[in-house]
């Protein structure tokens, strides 16, 4: 079955601010920044740029041109410029210095694999130059080639041992080698959760009156630094890699498309970090989705074969590889141009995705976001009521009342846990709803997204002790008792005895029903 609408969701030292035209990078520019301590790699390739970026060349008025183009962040004429300075370059050396000096021009304008190709071509002319070795190292990692990436960054370290920038570069590939294996800085990990969401809860506050305007917010954070809007797809990135355990997408008996897992897993093992195609306010998703769309001919495709709620809709197994559906936003060309954005793009499509499209989309594929309220005790975690977002891979999680996985979400990030000992084979489950409902209110909130019957155990279960209507009635009875005592207004002890003495009439009712089917010979 299909995933419903809005799934529930219970830097090393200072650098160079960008100007204007360096600020607007895209994610997919970015897809290897990294947290804290892994930072500066990221910023090496926004930062302001210097002369210091340029390798020397014979001067000449091409040249000349280019370096100041260059310097004064036109890359695009800075990249022309030094295409006329290769046109006429007449040795090895010359070539190999203006192919990385517009290597390092395509690196800034997202034209990562062209950028490759003249870093790769300057390596082959000039083996003993450092900044050949290093912009294929760095555009090896925009590309997410890890390995080659690694090999490159220590050639150029070797060549130049002890370079800050290069040092860094080889630090934030390793750290992103090792998420990709599953291993995070998870204390780092979490400290980002917890401060974000806490953000977006302190502004709901603010937006809805109840909240103090002056409220201080963690660590000296806006709610506008926190959520930053990337590539104008994402509010934010956590920049970590994305990682994919032993999972597969497959067919679901009555459920169309499913995940499963390949082989034996613990209770707490991760099994997925995937990155959000979008993510925002409600109303802005659409509008995301179809700038994606526009962006990519694979995520079009894959947005029209995107569940529509019902098992009818999901006969398909995707052409697209989990690994890239963990991180889709690798799979969107850069837009034409930072005036039009994310509108513009490379490869339009004259006939896109239909606003019904788009819209189905949204209404079974979408997670809440999370809002973390660190003042409650325990902390209260609730969903966004204003934002949410696309994850693809997750999509593929089915619905169980009593599921097998944990979900957290993280900015961009969707981790996924067993929630329990899984064999292989075993299908993955998530609760798209509030967990902790009865049966009568989780059947109707999974009405609403086209699920009739949830089918798990504890539905089942439910159904034969406590499903006819005088079981219905004495759970609706212990709920009227519950909500009494928690808003009597009389002082804590009250408040305590009278949810005590609810919670007492609950087991009673439980087992006063489950005598009841025992004897009625439904178990």
């Amino acid at each position: 079955m299909s995933n419903p609408a809005r799934k529930s969701e219970v830097p090393c030292g200072p650098h160079q601010e960008p100007d204007a035209k360096t600020s607007q990078r895209t994610e997919s520019e970015l897809p290897c920044e990294g947290l804290k301590g892994c930072r500066c790699f990221a910023d090496s390739a926004v930062a302001v740029h210097t002369e210091a970026d340029i390798i020397a060349l014979p001067r000449s008025r091409p040249v000349a041109k280019a370096a100041a183009a260059f310097k004064s962040g036109d890359f695009e004429a800075a990249e022309q410029g030094y295409t006329e300075v290769l046109a006429g370059a007449g040795d090895a050396d010359a070539r190999a210095a203006a192919l990385a000096n517009r290597a390092q021009c395509r690196l800034r304008l997202g034209l990562f694999e062209e950028g490759r190709e003249d870093a790769a071509t300057a390596r082959a002319l000039a083996p003993e130059n450092p900044k050949a070795w290093y912009r294929l190292g760095l555009c090896e990692a925009r590309l997410a080639r890890l390995t080659e990436a690694e090999a490159a960054l220590g050639q150029a370290l070797e060549l130049r041992p002890g370079d800050p920038a290069v040092s860094a570069a080889l630090t934030a590939v390793r750290r992103r080698q090792a998420e990709g294996r599953g291993r995070y800085a998870w204390e780092e990990v979490w400290s980002q959760y917890l401060i974000s969401a806490q953000l977006v809860y302190q502004q709901a506050q603010k937006e809805a009156g109840t909240g103090d305007a002056a409220a201080p917010t963690p660590a000296g954070q806006s709610l506008a630094a926190a959520m930053d809007e990337v590539d104008g797809l994402v509010l934010a990135s956590l920049g970590v890699e994305p990682y994919v355990g032993p999972v597969r997408i497959g067919l679901s008996e009555g459920r169309g498309r499913g995940l499963f897992v390949t082989e034996d897993v613990p209770a707490g093992r991760l099994l997925l970090c995937c990155h959000a195609l979008v993510t925002g306010m409600h109303q802005d998703l659409p509008g995301r989705l179809a700038s994606c769309a526009r962006r990519s001919p694979e995520i079009e495709e894959f947005l029209r074969g995107m569940s529509q709620g019902t098992a009818e809709s999901e006969t398909e197994v995707p052409s697209l590889s989990p690994a890239q559906l963990a991180a889709p936003r690798r799979l969107l060309r850069p837009p034409v141009s930072t005036v039009e954005g994310p509108e513009g793009s490379a490869g339009s499509h004259e006939e896109g995705l239909s606003s019904e499209d788009l819209e189905t989309v949204m209404v079974f594929n979408q997670f809440s976001l999370p809002m973390v309220n660190p003042n409650a005790a325990p902390i209260e975690v609730t969903n966004d009521p204003g934002r949410s977002g696309v994850w693809l891979l997750p999509s593929f999680v089915n619905h169980a009342c009593l599921p097998n996985v944990q979900r957290t979400i993280v900015l961009d990030c969707l981790f996924l846990r067993a929630g329990r000992d899984l064999k292989a084979g075993d299908e993955l489950f998530d609760c798209y709803i509030e967990t902790l409902q009865p049966l009568a209110r989780r059947s109707s909130s999974l009405s609403t997204y086209g699920i009739k019957s949830c089918g798990c155990d504890r539905c089942l279960f439910e159904e034969a002790v406590v499903g006819d209507e005088s079981g219905q009635a004495d759970v609706q009875a212990v709920l009227e008792q519950v909500a009494a005592g928690a808003t009597c207004g009389g002082e804590q002890a009250e408040i305590a005895d009278k949810t005590e003495a609810a919670a007492t009439q609950a087991e009673v009712v439980m087992a006063q029903a489950l005598d009841r089917a025992l004897a009625a010979g439904a178990a």
